[in-house]
């Protein structure tokens, strides 16, 4: 819940409300993932290093509009001014988006404003991104037993 929590600017919100983002398959939450985190890490200019990730499934059930298949160029682009403004009048009309991945296109993201809308939160297990100092270059999931 830390979305809703501690607010920041993101696509659907100019930082004065939370969003909490996920999508329909793990593979377009983990693309969304590397490139946001891989946009803080340069900008930060941190040294490569193994990020550490926890995958979580859930679901989500509520109101919502549905923008997928919207031919709006602003919804896809890297420039969120023209989707924060949107996102700041969508979230006092509904509790979430459908929309289509930017990173990883053809699948659907979902911007939720509404913690409720989010149910049955569980961990799914953990995954490393590696962080060359340019760019997550892959990742794989932590795993094995211990013995």
């Amino acid at each position: 819940m830390g979305q809703f929590t501690r607010p920041y600017p993101s696509r659907f919100s100019d930082g004065t409300y939370g969003v909490y983002y996920c999508a329909a398959r793990e593979e377009t939450a983990i693309r969304e993932v590397a490139h946001h985190r891989a946009r803080f890490m340069a900008e930060t200019h941190m040294p490569p290093q193994t990020l550490v990730f926890r995958s979580i499934t859930a679901m989500i059930e509520g109101k919502g509009y549905d923008v997928y298949a919207a031919s709006w160029r602003w919804l896809r682009s890297d420039d969120w001014t023209r989707c924060q403004q949107f996102g700041r009048e969508a979230c006092t009309k509904t509790e979430m988006l459908r929309y289509e991945s930017v990173r990883d296109r053809g699948h659907a993201a979902y911007a939720v404003f509404k913690p409720r809308v989010i149910r049955d939160a569980r961990h799914a297990r953990f995954l490393e991104m590696y962080w060359d100092g340019r760019t997550i270059t892959h990742w794989s999931e932590i795993g094995g037993d211990i013995s």
